[in-house]
């Protein structure tokens, strides 16, 4: 059987736990400032990944461009040599 300091230390126990996990638990003002924190980053993210796109879309233009115009340069420089 249990004795009643046992049950004591386990009460105390318990109540230390619970005393730890209150003290850790996020009040609503946190909750409500990292979610605004979360949605800045991702609109952040959605703005870098905007500027990205457009790089690369950029970038994919004047190679598209210049394949075409070295493609043309050959052609008419193949067109020159031939009788």
């Amino acid at each position: 059987m249990v004795s009643m300091e046992e049950r004591t230390s386990r009460l105390e126990g318990a109540f230390e736990q619970f005393s730890v996990v209150v003290h850790n638990m996020v009040t609503k003002e946190e909750s409500r400032a990292n979610k605004d924190e979360l949605q800045a980053s991702i609109e952040k993210l959605r703005a870098e990944m905007r500027a990205e796109i457009r790089a690369a879309e950029l970038r994919t233009t004047r190679w598209t461009v210049g394949a075409i115009f070295a493609a043309s340069a050959i052609i008419i420089a193949a067109m020159k040599l031939l009788p």
